[in-house]
């Protein structure tokens, strides 16, 4: 468990080393926008 924890902490520590994504929240919403429509599709 130990290893795991500082592996996560090694990922959440290099996160700087990565730019950032502009283009991250219209990502998200896109994929938000699939998973309602899935569900919409799925429950009915």
């Amino acid at each position: 468990m130990e290893t795991k924890l500082q592996q996560l902490a090694a990922l959440m520590a290099s996160r700087h080393v990565f730019g950032p994504e502009p283009d991250r929240e219209a990502e998200i919403q896109a994929v938000r926008e699939r998973w309602a429509r899935l569900r919409r599709v799925l429950s009915g």
